[in-house]
């Protein structure tokens, strides 16, 4: 409750000022299980209660840092659709499928004339940011060389390849 004053000058004295008072008091419950107790009196309920508190409190911790360490090794994916396709032959046709796809579901959907800040990392971006890659194919498609990239970074990196056969 004092950390909610703010009784040092920085939020960062503040917070170590919390964790070593909360360290303290968890140290001091872990002494008190400790005591010899008398069997069948209220301290040794109050120990079983602090035991299985502390062991609870253990293991949540635990299973958010395990839950943290999944998230950091394998962190998810920023677009759930990446539209590939040949910009004089089907512009139209990405933006439309852009807007019916997004209407659809709640990922977001990566077309690079969107994301013009992004294309120097166009190829990353389709490797390990996206979940799927909808490639349409019309005849120049294959022609372009960025079109050929997108696709072999994607098998490349096991991303789904979604073929959209376009007249």
């Amino acid at each position: 409750a004092a950390c909610y004053l703010v009784p040092w000058r920085t939020g960062m004295a503040n917070f170590l000022d919390a964790l070593i008072a909360t360290g303290l008091m968890i140290f001091l419950v872990m002494g008190a299980l400790l005591a010899p107790i008398d069997l069948g009196s209220v301290e040794v309920t109050m120990q079983v209660i602090m035991v299985i508190l502390i062991a609870k409190i253990f293991g949540i911790s635990l299973g958010f840092m395990i839950w943290n360490l999944y998230m950091f090794i394998f962190p998810p994916k920023r677009y759930g659709v990446f539209l590939s396709h040949h910009k004089g032959a089907a512009q139209l046709l990405a933006r439309w499928f852009k807007q019916r796809l997004g209407d659809m579901m709640s990922d977001n959907i990566f077309l690079d004339s969107d994301n013009l800040d992004e294309l120097f990392s166009l190829l990353h971006t389709v490797a390990f940011e996206t979940k799927n890659l909808v490639v349409l194919l019309t005849a120049e498609t294959l022609n372009r060389l960025w079109c050929a990239c997108e696709i072999v970074a994607a098998t490349r990196n096991k991303v789904s390849i979604v073929l959209v056969g376009c007249d």
